[in-house]
């Protein structure tokens, strides 16, 4: 039987809306989606070119966002992400996502919940950007794909692609920036390929070395058990936080005892076993040595290593020479989950260990994040090596 009304048909349903903004994040987004989507967007986006109906699939809008709550505007980007599905970009975190979230609401559209809308999202772009972008835990993740969503590496491309074109007669300058820029793309496609993975730090140690009071220290609450008594910890504890705009997830691990100590029971042995498992699949080791003991001998074998950083322990138990002496050497982090000494600069050096090429600024502009881009960089750069001086 046909409703001459055609309330139920879908071109009458309300736009379905949720805010996809990370926790802590400095960026908002909101996905908006149905029939009724982009009509809902034209009564608050002022866009800078025309309808929305014109913009292609895959296609970036750029204008500004009215706030109801507040009566102000403030720059968005719109990126249409199906034919139907629409997400809004704005800086200001979740602060701001509400505020968008509200002023829909409020036009006519239905909010959804966060999980709700990813049940219903299309799995098959899985690879995509946009999905990937959802499933952002850090605003240094978010950011970098948002960036890449609304055109930045695809505008770095076309430019590097013009130079090379006109190979001929683009001057030697402007040949050695295009090849800076290649090898820039190529060091930020390690991090653009494997977001928005979670790096995984274990950390490990003696028994009663403090692992658990360091994750809480990191984790700035009592996440894992603490206690005096040795052995505390038997299995692998997970903690996930955010540090500096990147999702870490901290390992902590059964403690090792002495061959002279063995462990006490099968329980306690499983859990060390699993420790060593996790530590060769991590994206970075912590070996924990109480600081008491590194003035007594030489300190851990491979601190030097790119995937290990030796840390002192129970730093407050030591005597100010005692302190200064160790900090001379920068390999070894000193930390004191009681005082927090040390505590800001090893998550400074976790982060530097993890991301160095953010440190060195390759993320800041075009991030191959596709294996379709890196292929791009990597023909490019072949067709650019033809007009380069040979050493």
């Amino acid at each position: 039987m046909s409703n001459k009304n055609g309330l139920d048909s879908e071109e009458h349903l309300p736009a379905r809306l949720a805010a996809l903004t990370v926790p802590g994040g400095g960026l908002s987004v909101v996905g908006v989606s149905g029939s009724a989507a982009a009509r809902l967007l034209e009564l608050l986006f002022i866009s800078r070119a025309g309808r929305l109906d014109h913009v292609a699939v895959g296609g970036v809008c750029f204008g500004s966002w009215w706030h109801q709550r507040s009566g102000r505007t403030e720059p968005a980007v719109l990126t249409r992400t199906a034919a139907d599905g629409w997400e809004i970009h704005a800086h200001g975190g979740r602060a701001v996502a509400e505020s968008i979230v509200s002023g829909l609401c409020a036009a006519g559209g239905v909010e959804v919940s966060r999980r709700d809308w990813l049940d219903n999202f299309d799995r098959s772009a899985g690879s995509s950007i946009q999905w990937r972008l959802i499933e952002a835990g850090g605003w240094q993740e978010a950011q970098i794909l948002s960036r890449q969503l609304s055109g930045q590496f695809d505008t770095e491309m076309s430019s590097i692609g013009q130079i090379v074109e006109t190979a001929t007669r683009s001057t030697a300058a402007e040949l050695r920036q295009a090849q800076d820029d290649l090898r820039r793309l190529k060091r930020a496609a390690r991090i653009g390929q494997r977001l928005p993975t979670i790096w995984r730090v274990v950390l490990r140690g003696p028994v009663n070395v403090g692992k658990s009071s360091l994750v809480n220290a990191l984790a700035g609450y009592a996440r894992s058990l603490v206690s005096p008594l040795a052995g505390t910890t038997r299995d692998l504890l997970e903690t996930r936080l955010v540090l500096d705009g990147w999702q870490i997830e901290l390992i902590d691990t059964a403690g090792e005892r002495q061959q002279q100590a063995p462990p006490r029971g099968g329980t306690e042995q499983s859990g060390i076993e699993r420790g060593r498992i996790a530590a060769t699949t991590a994206d970075l080791v912590l070996e924990l040595k109480p600081a008491t003991e590194l003035v007594k001998g030489p300190i851990l074998r491979d601190a030097d290593a790119d995937q290990r950083l030796v840390v002192a322990t129970k730093a407050d138990l030591l005597t100010r020479v005692r302190a200064d002496a160790i900090l001379e050497d920068n390999s070894i982090m000193l930390t004191s989950a009681q005082t927090r000494m040390g505590i800001d600069r090893l998550a400074e050096a976790i982060i530097q260990r993890l991301v160095p090429e953010a440190a060195a600024g390759d993320l800041d502009q075009g991030v191959p994040v596709t294996a379709a881009q890196v292929q791009w960089v990597e023909q490019l750069q072949k067709r650019l090596d033809q007009f380069m001086p040979k050493n």
